[in-house]
């Protein structure tokens, strides 16, 4: 991985769907293993399209990159979509 251009996440979730997959996770700290993961309110949490072929095990620490053209945020108050 490139660590300039991707994050680490902490796998909370896996979701198989046939031709996608999805990881729901908990950023983790630059410097911060597996075990320093927040938890609760307050954790960043994202949810990203993974390889369907070779999903990740939850509890794994991965990196994710963030494609600008393909994010989308949603307010965690309301769920709605906020615009670009």
């Amino acid at each position: 991985h490139d660590a300039e251009a991707a994050f680490p996440v902490s796998v909370n979730v896996v979701e198989e769907l046939g031709s996608d997959a999805f990881v729901y996770a908990s950023l983790l700290n630059q410097d911060a293993d597996t075990s320093a993961v927040q938890s609760g309110a307050g954790a960043a949490q994202i949810i990203a399209r993974v390889d369907p072929r070779k999903p990740p095990r939850k509890g794994e620490k991965v990196f994710v990159r963030i494609r600008p053209e393909e994010q989308h945020v949603f307010s965690a108050k309301t769920g709605e979509r906020l615009p670009s």
